[in-house]
């Protein structure tokens, strides 16, 4: 019985391949939603129908694949979280709600050694992530998600840098925002100040002062609030 149903599985694999090659989307969904009830991993079964609605171009594939990754989590297979976050962001997410749940991979993992290590593989594709959205100047894109991040991040290192680079980059531009980017001066400042490294600061208050001397005056009035509240 147990070799009949591994030929029947293995029978499905290949409709599924077969379908998905002729571009049969209901068909091939058909047959996986068979295999499906023979699969215990049901992460793994949320992973299967992501691939295959991927292949499709259809955008519901990155709902099923969070699932996934969630499910991952929860089963205490972290690696093969991070694995899924890293195709998360390769499929360049697009909308708000979408980069929440990318938000939300990062906040779910536990302190425990392997929850640390997938966390620290996921944080630099993130920043990978976020330096090639600026590159293609998507500041606001980044801004936000920046400023997400800091809800769960702490003051992770490289992470609270990434205010340091967007504001040097989004400066670079003609006419950029004065308001969100005095967030990301003041978030600079405060990692400074928060690890003790105010001596570093010096030269990113003259950039300030050479590309945006508004901002510059503010960064001065901010460090010297900083500076009060926290004798």
């Amino acid at each position: 019985m147990k070799q009949q149903t591994i030929a029947k599985n293995v029978v499905a694999w290949f409709k599924i391949a077969e379908f998905v090659s002729r571009g049969e989307k209901e068909r091939a969904l058909a047959v996986y939603r068979l295999l499906a009830h023979t699969i215990d991993d049901q992460a793994f079964v949320q992973q299967l129908e992501a691939d295959i609605l991927l292949a499709f171009h259809d955008e519901a594939a990155f709902e099923h694949y969070a699932k996934a990754a969630m499910l991952y989590v929860d089963t205490s297979k972290y690696a093969e979280a991070a694995a899924i976050y890293e195709h998360l962001i390769m499929l360049e997410p697009t909308t708000q709600e979408q980069l929440r749940v990318l938000v939300e991979l990062l906040n779910i993992m536990p302190t425990v050694e392997q929850g640390q290590k997938a966390k620290t593989r996921m944080t630099e594709t993130t920043l990978h992530y976020l330096r090639s959205r600026m590159e293609k100047n998507e500041f606001e894109k980044v801004s936000w998600m920046l400023q997400e991040l800091d809800g769960i991040a702490g003051s992770h290192h490289a992470l609270s840098i990434m205010h340091q680079e967007l504001v040097t980059a989004w400066l670079k531009i003609s006419n950029p925002p004065t308001d969100p980017l005095r967030v990301h001066v003041r978030k600079t400042i405060d990692y400074y100040f928060g690890v003790k490294q105010q001596k570093s600061l010096p030269t990113f208050l003259m950039t300030l002062k050479m590309l945006h001397s508004m901002l510059y005056q503010d960064a001065c009035f901010y460090m010297q609030e900083v500076d009060l509240s926290s004798r």
